[in-house]
């Protein structure tokens, strides 16, 4: 495996759509919940997804991780990828 060109494609997926996470080295269940769902979104955008439903993605998160992953959702959309929001949270569905 070429470990340094893998780190450059994830880095360069992570960067396109806001995701921070504190390592690339970073086992995933040592990730915060916002964070997970964030490098799943980042994984459908990689591999060439052209529409997403998420089904209330914020209902675990905190009001920072919540703000990220709004802001995270904003900037697949503007890629020209679909993102349908399932959510009783009218602002968030806004």
């Amino acid at each position: 495996l070429d470990e340094p060109a893998m780190e450059q494609v994830v880095e360069k997926a992570l960067a396109s759509a806001g995701t921070r996470i504190p390592s690339l080295r970073t086992n995933v269940e040592h990730l915060s919940g916002g964070q997970r769902q964030a490098i799943e979104l980042n994984r459908f955008v990689h591999f060439g997804g052209k529409l997403v439903l998420l089904d209330e993605p914020f209902a675990a998160l905190g009001v920072e991780q919540t703000r990220r992953g709004l802001d995270m959702i904003r900037q697949v959309a503007r890629q020209g990828i679909g993102v349908v929001i399932i959510t009783h949270i009218m602002p968030q569905a806004f």
